[in-house]
């Protein structure tokens, strides 16, 4: 039996996913602060501030990571850029 949206509860307080994207490589949720860590596969992470468990959730299960990133991620204004590695 496959997960399901409404079923689907993060009981880590912090998440790793590999999100089997085109545009990117990983994403760690910190749910006990909102905070979403993304890193591309250009290898630039950036650091999202106040992304609540239902966006999270909903990103984890969009059919395409990048335009959902495009969507509804991308332009919240409080990130961070961290410069690659």
């Amino acid at each position: 039996m496959g997960l399901s949206f409404v079923n689907y509860q993060i009981k880590k307080e912090i998440v790793e996913e590999d999100p089997s994207s085109s545009l990117i490589k990983s994403m760690v949720y910190h749910k006990q602060t909102d905070v979403l860590e993304i890193t591309f596969v250009s290898g630039r992470k950036y650091v999202y501030f106040g992304v609540g468990l239902g966006l999270y959730q909903r990103f984890c299960f969009a059919k395409s990571k990048g335009k959902f990133f495009h969507k509804y991620i991308k332009n919240i204004n409080n990130f961070v850029y961290n410069h690659k590695s």
